[in-house]
């Protein structure tokens, strides 16, 4: 579902940002009235928005989140990324990161896109396959990454400047090396962008959204070994702690099939703010 004003919300946007090359719409599930498919459904999005708001906080070129129906881009920077991929999914994910490495996208829009909230079985992943897992219980697809894992991350874009002179080691980097299959990262980077600027572009187009995801799924699971309640608690303990007596603190442990459907849709709420907030100050910095 599209808003009235959407279309034209989209041009003026392009009309104010010339340089921008797609935008990443913001998105937001609607209850439905069923206790089991919106509870899923939030779980979903907080994991989606715990996500992105870490990205976003971390100052990632690959803050957004990837849903076909929210990807709006200009037909000449379609063109010179050469299109969707032809994969059955993941393709808006793919996508996307081909614009990032193009271009500037917008991550914030004053207009919504309102995703279905429903069971599906067209797609490997997303939301309709995480709403049907996780109505029986299964998120290992959908887990809340701990906040440390992306602090990891951080400290290594802190760490490019130092990168375009010499080696350095941390967990995001030995990771790195394993996925590339080489010790040796930096060297050709060096050799080929001669400029710190240039080497931080490619450096970042080496070091993309994939590569983040894959590591944050790997640290998650051999690293953190937290359940996805705790994660959460941890990340509002750590960045929103007047928050965190509300939400965590109560009679019984927070738990996402215990708490209140009504303080459930809340958490989700306060997450899209604060990356709406965080959207808006990415875009004022970058576009």
């Amino acid at each position: 579902t599209f808003a009235p004003d959407y279309c034209q919300s989209i041009l003026d946007a392009f009309d104010e940002h010339a340089k921008s090359v797609a935008i990443a719409v913001p998105y937001y599930h609607r209850i439905i009235c069923s206790d089991m498919e919106d509870r899923a459904m939030l779980r979903y999005e907080i994991y989606t928005r715990n996500y992105n708001l870490n990205l976003l906080r971390i100052g990632s070129p690959y803050a957004y989140t990837a849903l076909g129906s929210a990807i709006v881009c200009r037909v000449k920077s379609c063109r010179a990324v050469g299109g969707f991929d032809t994969q059955a999914s993941g393709e808006d994910f793919y996508f996307l990161q081909k614009l990032t490495k193009y271009g500037n996208i917008l991550r914030y829009h004053t207009s919504k896109v309102y995703p279905a909230t429903r069971y599906s079985f067209r797609v490997p992943f997303g939301t309709g396959p995480a709403i049907y897992k996780g109505s029986s219980g299964d998120w290992n697809s959908y887990p809340v990454f701990h906040h440390s894992g992306f602090d990891i991350v951080e400290n290594t874009y802190k760490q490019i400047s130092t990168l375009f002179y010499q080696n350095m080691d941390n967990e995001f980097i030995d990771f790195l090396k394993t996925v590339f299959s080489t010790d040796d990262l930096w060297s050709p980077l060096r050799k080929n962008y001669k400029t710190l600027s240039s080497f931080t572009r490619a450096f970042h187009n080496k070091v993309d959204g994939l590569r983040i995801f894959q590591f944050l799924r790997n640290y998650q699971f051999n690293t953190v070994k937290k359940t996805d309640e705790n994660c959460l608690s941890d990340f509002f303990e750590q960045y929103y702690p007047h928050k965190h007596s509300y939400f965590f603190q109560e009679k019984e442990p927070f738990s996402f099939t215990k708490i209140s459907l009504k303080k459930l849709n809340e958490l989700r709420d306060f997450l899209m703010e604060e990356e709406a907030n965080y959207q808006q100050i990415y875009d004022n910095k970058f576009n």
